[in-house]
């Protein structure tokens, strides 16, 4: 038979289709949040795995730090061994200052004093020779800035000594520079023997600063005196 249907059928049945609806959508919500919380991973590296790697990069950068330190040291080493077998060839050679000026000294003690200063540098140079290549040092290719450093030193001494010349007073000038010169040579030979580890090169410059220090005291007191 057919049934009629009232007003409160139809009101029944749009409010079951709306429930239907909101259910529907309450569902797809639903869908849409769990796909998002899928994508949404939370982050990539925990605070643990950040602070690793925060220390790993700071592990590294101090490294690179120390390495270069080490570097520099190292360089420092080997440029002052080579600025102190420069130096001693210098005033150790034929045309060095003192050889130079040995026959213009009026003086004997002085003479005497220079030839033994001469003397005592070239054994400290012939035994250098020895262990050189275990330092460091190539005896036929120092350096440039190096052996530019040595060489104003000398040129500088030479020039003086050669103005005291030519004003008559080189004696007093020579006693008194070679003085400074052998004292500024033992400071040199004393901070190279800290930074050896060679037995036999700091035998060496044992005996080599103790030759300086007497001879030192010995144009010092003339320089005093005269």
């Amino acid at each position: 038979s057919n049934i009629t249907p009232t007003k409160t059928h139809v009101e029944q049945i749009l409010c079951l289709c709306y429930n239907l609806a909101m259910d529907n959508k309450t569902y797809l919500d639903q869908i849409a949040v769990k796909g998002k919380r899928k994508v949404s991973a939370g982050p990539i590296f925990s605070p643990f795995v950040i602070k690793l790697i925060i220390t790993g990069v700071i592990a590294f950068i101090l490294m690179i730090v120390v390495g270069n330190i080490i570097s520099s040291n190292n360089k420092k080493v080997s440029d002052s061994y080579k600025e102190l077998y420069a130096t001693v060839a210098a005033y150790a050679s034929d045309d060095g200052p003192f050889r130079t000026y040995y026959e213009d000294l009026k003086s004997s003690d002085l003479r005497a004093y220079s030839a033994t200063l001469t003397s005592s540098l070239a054994t400290f140079q012939n035994n250098f020779k020895k262990i050189a290549s275990v330092v460091g040092v190539d005896p036929d290719n120092i350096d440039a800035d190096v052996a530019a450093t040595v060489k104003g030193k000398v040129d500088t001494f030479s020039s003086t000594l050669e103005d005291a010349k030519m004003d008559g007073k080189l004696d007093t000038v020579f006693s008194y520079n070679t003085s400074y010169q052998i004292s500024e040579l033992i400071m040199l030979e004393t901070s190279v023997k800290k930074q050896t580890t060679n037995t036999q090169f700091a035998q060496y410059l044992d005996a080599s600063i103790a030759d300086l220090t007497a001879l030192q005291s010995k144009f010092q007191t003339y320089s005093n005196t005269h």
